[in-house]
């Protein structure tokens, strides 16, 4: 009876372990998953960002407007994509603090706080860059259309977060 006793306990050990493992390589995956949309996102804003500090972009950034139509198209994309980003970057802050307050909640706290904050640096990338490319974009289609591609790269992290 003994011997039985301890042989269901040596299961139920090994159950415990594989458990744990499998459990640490998830944890595993997720940080990697999480660091490969980061450098993507990243990439990308850095692309759109050397793109556009052109001397001829620049030069249409300090030009004034003339037509009501573009005032209107930037106002709304920049405003569209500043309250969909002021919710995301909020939310990691909160993930940030809720890390750092409960670490006991966490197997390592230090991970769950750098994802949060790659969440929210990743953010205000795409925010200052938005405004700036939605600065020195020259017509209606250009605004609209960067406002799109920006609103893409920053829902990369939704996929993962």
């Amino acid at each position: 009876m003994m011997m039985l006793r301890q042989k269901q306990m040596d299961k139920i050990d090994q159950a415990k372990m594989c458990n744990a493992e499998t459990c640490r390589l998830s944890r595993n995956n997720i940080m990697i998953s999480c660091a490969v949309c980061f450098a993507s996102q990243v990439a990308l804003l850095v692309a759109l960002f050397e793109s556009y500090f052109k001397e001829q972009y620049i030069a249409v950034m300090f030009t004034p407007v003339v037509s009501v139509w573009m005032l209107i198209t930037r106002f709304i994309c920049g405003l569209i994509l500043h309250l969909a980003l002021f919710e995301e970057f909020g939310r990691a802050i909160k993930l940030m603090k809720f890390a750092m307050n409960h670490s006991d909640v966490f197997d390592c706290s230090g991970a769950a706080f750098t994802v949060a904050m790659l969440q929210a640096s990743v953010t205000l990338m795409v925010e200052v860059l938005n405004i700036i490319v939605i600065c020195m974009s020259s017509n209606v289609g250009d605004v609209v259309m960067n406002f799109i591609a920006l609103a893409i790269i920053a829902d990369f992290d939704d996929f993962i977060y």
